[in-house]
């Protein structure tokens, strides 16, 4: 394997264990994480991510994503800030 490969693997496999890691520890005390809490952290989270790869996408010539993965991280995202999924109240009541 090409040497900017195995940067990539250890770089992903290193972000996943960190989220994990994030996750395990937000998911322990019970009492101030609440399920619309952890809810709102993974659409921020989701957002996030996937703006990062718009950008990318937009700005490297040799790096390209699939259109089906840019759709069902739509409906994903879509589906987060609709009434069913989350509502984000930001210094209202």
């Amino acid at each position: 394997m090409t040497p900017i490969i195995l940067y990539a693997l250890a770089i992903a496999i290193t972000l996943f264990i960190v989220g994990v890691g994030i996750g395990w520890i937000l998911t322990q005390d019970s009492q101030q994480t609440t399920k619309e809490k952890l809810k709102t952290g993974i659409a921020i989270a989701v957002t996030i991510v996937w703006m990062f790869v718009v950008v990318a996408d937009v700005l490297v010539t040799g790096y390209t994503l699939s259109p089906l993965v840019h759709a069902i991280m739509g409906a994903v995202v879509g589906y987060f800030f609709t009434e069913d999924g989350l509502s984000i109240n930001v210094g209202g009541d």
